[in-house]
């Protein structure tokens, strides 16, 4: 598809509302977290989206996003901050020579959905005038359109861009909507941490509740590794049926009440360890994301615009996860879960904090690392994410563009809620066994196997 696929640029323009930012905002250390990652994904249509009304709803929705529009600023003290409005986004309309393809409810397709999006240079961000977002309408040969959006994760997380994309949806179609919220305070919290958990006698504290302070050598090597193996990287999608997940949560569930969260992520964790081959006493590890809105005594919480993501990490050796059942391993990671709580979360932020003040944040990972068999599993399931709509156009398949590192799931909602669809970003060689009958029967060990 890369290869083949030929764009001829219709227009290209920048758009903004008429809201400007009347005050400075100085984001979170959750915001600085993410400075070099995007929120992206791209949707397939039927039908071919008029293009001018498109450009005119996303016009009148930015006035009440304004910081998609801000300009990006680095602080004296190495703090970001949004400040005045720049010329706005980058909207891309072009004519792509491919038909559009098929809908991803088979075992696993590979289909290249970077060519759908325009990616900025994280480094770039805090360049005068640099759009903090840019989306692209790819009119298809044959009819049908591809909307591929890419927001900086730094102004928000998959939450806040599903919400932005629904508001975005609701206005075009003239339905009421709900007024974001996006100032910062949300995020300060009465009382944090005790500072002195983060010194040890070599300086900073390594690590804490899902992050990792890394050194520049440290960086400098994960750096390295993305650039040298990205090549080999590919994504796929893998659909789940809901009589399949109606299964997988049952058998979870078998010693206890057990959501379809824990149950899942634990039949996709052992899937992983056993193709990848991982043996021994040796630990790995599974973070996942979870979102905090719920925990914060704030009464906008809910609609707040922003990084809100706590990191959640379970442990265990290549043989328990051999050994253990779903069930057992859903338990656990339940057990997981329900340690994130208001003082878990304290003192994240404060450990954040703490790093942000010594101009070390750009040092902070996630306490994994995914080239040595560790998972990353985001769950976008509950997320609007197939609610949005253009008049009567609907998208009926959903992509996230590649990610150049391994070992990273996303769940999303599988079009018109028919179960869900696991992207996967795996190196080559782990794609292609995923396409064997071995693989294919451990995936859908529960639930009926499909033909």
């Amino acid at each position: 598809m890369k290869n083949k696929a030929r764009f001829k640029n219709i227009s290209k323009e920048r758009i903004k509302g008429k809201t400007e930012i009347d005050e400075k905002i100085i984001l979170s250390p959750l915001d600085h977290f993410e400075i070099f990652f995007f929120v992206e994904i791209v949707y397939f249509f039927s039908e071919t989206i008029d293009a001018k009304a498109l450009k005119t709803s996303l016009g009148k929705t930015l006035e009440l996003f304004p910081l998609i529009c801000g300009q990006l600023h680095r602080e004296p003290t190495g703090s970001l901050s949004i400040m005045e409005t720049t010329d706005g986004v980058s909207f891309t309309v072009c004519d792509c020579s491919t038909a559009l393809p098929e809908p991803a409810n088979d075992h696993l397709s590979e289909y290249d959905a970077c060519i759908f999006i325009e990616r900025l240079n994280p480094f770039n961000l805090t360049k005068k005038n640099c759009p903090l977002a840019t989306f692209k309408l790819s009119r298809m040969s044959g009819g049908g359109s591809a909307l591929g959006i890419s927001i900086a994760h730094t102004l928000a997380d998959g939450n806040g861009f599903f919400n932005f994309l629904n508001c975005w949806s609701l206005i075009h179609n003239e339905e009421p909507h709900t007024k974001p919220f996006f100032k910062r305070n949300i995020l300060d919290f009465k009382k944090t941490a005790s500072r002195k958990s983060f010194r040890t006698d070599r300086g900073l504290s390594g690590q804490c509740s899902g992050f990792k302070y890394m050194s520049s050598a440290g960086l400098v090597k994960s750096i390295m590794s993305i650039l040298f193996k990205q090549h080999s990287m590919v994504t796929g999608t893998i659909h789940f049926t809901q009589s399949q997940l109606n299964a997988i949560k049952n058998e979870g569930s078998k010693n206890g009440r057990i959501s379809l969260n824990d149950a899942l992520c634990s039949h996709l964790w052992k899937c992983y360890a056993d193709l990848t081959g991982l043996t021994g006493e040796k630990k790995y590890r599974l973070l996942m994301p979870t979102n905090i809105r719920s925990k914060i005594e704030h009464p906008l919480a809910k609609n707040y615009f922003g990084n809100a993501v706590s990191h959640i990490i379970a442990e265990q050796s290549a043989n328990k996860l051999t050994e253990n059942s779903v069930t057992e391993m859903a338990l656990e990671w339940r057990n997981t879960v329900k340690k994130v709580d208001s003082t878990y979360i304290e003192e994240q932020m404060s450990w954040l904090k703490h790093h942000e003040e010594q101009k070390n944040l750009f040092h902070v990972l996630a306490d994994i690392d995914l080239f040595l068999g560790d998972l990353f599993i985001t769950n976008f399931s509950k997320f609007p994410v197939c609610n949005i709509s253009f008049n009567s156009s609907k998208p009926f398949r959903t992509e996230i563009p590649l990610i150049p590192a391994p070992g990273i799931l996303f769940l999303l909602p599988a079009p018109e809620n028919k179960g869900i669809n696991l992207c996967t970003h795996l190196p080559r060689a782990l794609t292609n066994k995923l396409k064997l009958n071995k693989w294919r029967s451990e995936l859908y060990k529960y639930g009926e196997l499909k033909i």
